[in-house]
């Protein structure tokens, strides 16, 4: 294919690898990787020298069942506006081991895709983390652990994952959607990961070339996890050193989109993911805003043109007493009201008449 088959500068878009794709940018690349994130500082500490430390062998496991009770609860009540409030909160948080370090980034890594419509604010509290967070120094191999490694590796573990079997008292149905959410989560946290530089731009196009790999018979899973990064981070990634490249992506997306081996909901959402890069990228829903805004300007300004005015007059409310009815017309001197009523019956329509009898009434009872 196009894609598989195509060579491209190594600063742009990656190279084709067995490895998995966050893996084999992480590993190869993993100074451009962390270029970004800038020298950690240790939570607490006191001197300069404490900014990296020695992991211990063996965490103490009431040490560990109080650390992840403490971050749970944080993490339970965060949002977007007590994000600083809980981001110093976790920030106060004593990591002092590589186990430790892991486990808070697995509860913010499942609470990220268990509410993937807040991927954005949980990508923004791993970026400030990252930034924060202790790194240690491993006993085994001198490797140095950072937040953003153990992140990434979280990252590829489930984008390696495969769809397990359904446990006990559990049908295949609900645990493939499970696996389905869980993995489309992971699509959009890592777009969102990106944006905020925790992830290289080699990252996302190994991402697209890997879900893109299967023409024949592709998975939901993939279909839907393709079409969330595409909405995530096609923007940024479609620029011009990069435009072939996405233009090959969008091809196999067409081709896609009239497999008959896809469902019609699958193949909807691809020309939607199609129908968005032709548009320039502008959601669907706010296109349709910014074409109310326009129609509204031009209506403004073509009633201004014309000297009409624009305003309104509201409607009255519930109960308010309405406007009396003007005032009947006065007869002439000398004239008879009678007359002067039933003059205009041969002349004027229904309403008129309607009046000239109302009137009538009125002179009868007088009388």
């Amino acid at each position: 294919s196009p894609i598989a088959t195509s060579t491209v500068p190594s600063s742009t878009v990656p190279s084709a690898t067995s490895a998995s794709p966050v893996q084999s940018a992480a590993k190869a690349n993993s100074t451009s990787i962390q270029s970004a994130e800038g020298p950690p500082v240790t939570v607490n500490s006191t001197t300069s020298s404490a900014n990296v430390g020695r992991s211990p062998i063996v965490t103490s496991t009431d040490e560990l069942r109080k650390t992840i009770t403490q971050v749970q609860r944080i993490l339970n009540k965060l949002t977007a506006e007590k994000f600083e409030k809980r981001l110093g909160q976790l920030l106060l948080v004593p990591i002092t081991s590589t186990e430790i370090l892991s486990e808070v980034i697995s509860l913010v890594f499942n609470k990220a895709l268990g509410e993937p419509h807040l991927a954005s604010m949980y990508a923004e509290l791993c970026s400030r983390l990252s930034k924060s967070a202790t790194r240690l120094e491993t006993d085994n191999d001198q490797a140095l652990v950072t937040f953003k490694r153990l992140l990434l590796n979280k990252c590829q573990e489930e984008f390696e994952r495969v769809c397990p079997g359904p446990k006990d008292g559990e049908s295949a149905d609900d645990r493939n959607k499970a696996f389905r959410e869980r993995y489309v989560g992971n699509a959009k946290f890592i777009g969102e990961l990106f944006k905020r530089q925790m992830m290289s731009e080699k990252i996302m196009h190994n991402c697209l070339r890997k879900l893109l790999d299967n023409l024949e018979t592709p998975k939901e899973e993939e279909i839907e996890a393709v079409c969330k990064l595409l909405k995530t981070v096609g923007k940024l990634l479609d620029h011009v050193r990069a435009k072939s490249y996405i233009d090959m992506y969008f091809t196999r997306l067409r081709e896609l989109s009239c497999n008959p081996n896809i469902s019609p909901r699958h193949q909807r959402l691809l020309q939607d993911t199609i129908k968005l890069r032709d548009g320039g990228w502008v959601p669907l829903c706010e296109e349709s805003a910014n074409k109310l805004h326009i129609e509204d300007r031009e209506c403004q300004a073509e009633t201004a043109r014309s000297g009409v005015s624009s305003f309104v007059r509201p409607s009255p409310r519930p109960g308010a007493p309405s406007d009396p009815p003007p005032p009947a017309a006065e007869a002439p001197c000398g004239q008879d009201r009678v007359g002067a009523t039933e003059a205009p019956r041969e002349t004027v329509g229904r309403r008129t008449v309607q009046s000239a009898k109302a009137n009538s009434t009125s002179v009868e009872s007088a009388e």
